[in-house]
């Protein structure tokens, strides 16, 4: 979903050095296309899994939830100290602790993610069910993005909309999603280990 919403001028990839470049850049949806496809050509010329990462951005690769805002910008980057502090562009970071690890940043917006048990079973992943009960509770903060509609063009594009919306932006790039969309589908079983609990 980041990949695709980083079709949005204002929304960056995760990398720090491509976020860099996107962030002077006048126009960067083909750019920012390009960066996508790159995922899934890496993912078909090796058969893994291939993504950008939070500790891309960041210059870190430790949970930052386990650290207070202070130590979250002693151990990153100057990049997420910039980011944290402006409100031009949007970037994606992971919560995998408790769903409340930027709780000290005011203007975060949340997304989360739900009817995704299919993808964990097509790569073999154990559910956590305990945190996907959890994870429900909390579906009024934010926006709860149904990843079952990437299964269908015409509802994956007006979820990505209606989360566009939901960020204050407007989404406009109809055709680009639909490869982003049919390249998922085509590589999103690769590279996982099987029966690994998340």
């Amino acid at each position: 979903m980041s990949l695709c919403l980083n079709l949005n001028h204002k929304v960056l990839i995760q990398d720090e050095q491509l976020a860099k470049i996107q962030m002077q850049m006048k126009d960067n949806k083909k750019f920012s296309h390009a960066l996508a496809m790159r995922t899934f050509t890496k993912k078909l010329e090796t058969s893994n899994h291939y993504e950008y990462q939070c500790g891309r951005l960041l210059g870190y690769d430790g949970l930052l939830g386990k650290l207070s805002q202070q130590d979250q910008n002693m151990v990153t980057n100057k990049l997420f100290k910039e980011l944290t502090n402006q409100d031009q562009f949007f970037f994606f970071l992971m919560d995998h602790i408790d769903g409340d690890v930027f709780k000290d940043y005011p203007n975060r917006k949340t997304i989360r993610l739900h009817n995704y048990k299919w993808i964990l079973d097509a790569r073999s992943y154990k559910f956590d069910e305990e945190w996907a009960k959890e994870n429900d509770l909390r579906r009024e903060q934010g926006f709860c993005f149904d990843m079952d509609s990437i299964k269908d063009e015409k509802k994956f594009y007006n979820e990505i909309c209606s989360v566009s919306r939901y960020l204050g932006l407007n989404f406009d790039q109809a055709d680009r999603l639909e490869t982003l969309r049919m390249k998922f589908l085509q590589t999103f079983k690769m590279g996982f280990n099987k029966g690994v609990k998340i």
